[in-house]
């Protein structure tokens, strides 16, 4: 899979962000890092077709694909731009740094500056002058379903993609078995019609030879 220069020159410059090299969290950096992962992203119908199979391969076998892609001397580690926001963290090293939430609506990755659970929660409750430990527990669940939610939505996204992909597949192979098994009849029919015409010859033969 040859990959765009496009994609390939946004990758190298990732790599050479201040939030990458020196793990320097602040607003312009994490302003950087989402532009250029966004700009990144398929851009026409031949690089979405290729982040199709690239899905594809992913889904069959997750571990092993992403051990591939990670291995440099395979020369595709690019491709982890049209990954998942976990792979992205994860490969640039950003774990506990950065928070990338994907948004289904525009397409696209919002980098945030990663907070411990606990922390996110009194962000968000903090307007609320009194807030129960109940009620800190449900906030705190509701924040990790949005993200599990942002996941998951785009596992199915490409999971649905691989089974109209599979789908397609089983019904070219039925057809052509279809196809064979109608020429395999076709043959039957012929060699039977052959065995017929056969037969009678030798009966015919037969009769004639006793009549004389």
């Amino acid at each position: 899979m040859s990959i765009s220069k496009r994609v390939y020159d946004l990758f190298k410059a990732i790599n050479q962000l201040d939030l990458v090299v020196y793990k320097t969290v602040n607003e312009n950096t994490l302003n950087d890092f989402e532009r250029m992962l966004n700009e990144a992203q398929p851009f026409n119908e031949n690089e979405r077709a290729q982040r199709y199979l690239l899905k594809s391969l992913y889904f069959s076998n997750p571990v092993n694909f992403m051990k591939y892609l990670c291995d440099s001397q395979n020369r595709i580690n690019a491709l982890i731009l049209w990954t998942e926001s976990k792979y992205i963290v994860k490969y640039f090293n950003l774990h506990n740094k950065v928070y990338l939430l994907w948004d289904s609506t525009t397409s696209s990755y919002k980098a945030c500056k990663y907070l411990p659970l606990t922390q996110r929660v009194l962000n968000v409750t903090t307007q609320t002058p009194a807030v129960s430990n109940k009620k800190v527990r449900s906030v705190a669940r509701k924040l990790d379903q949005t993200q599990q939610a942002s996941e998951t939505h785009q596992d199915e996204t490409h999971q649905d993609e691989t089974s109209q992909l599979e789908t397609n597949q089983d019904e070219t192979n039925q057809d052509e078995n279809q196809q064979q098994d109608e020429n395999q009849n076709e043959t039957n029919q012929v060699t039977s019609h052959q065995a017929t015409c056969q037969a009678t010859s030798l009966k015919s033969k037969s009769w004639a030879d006793a009549v004389n």
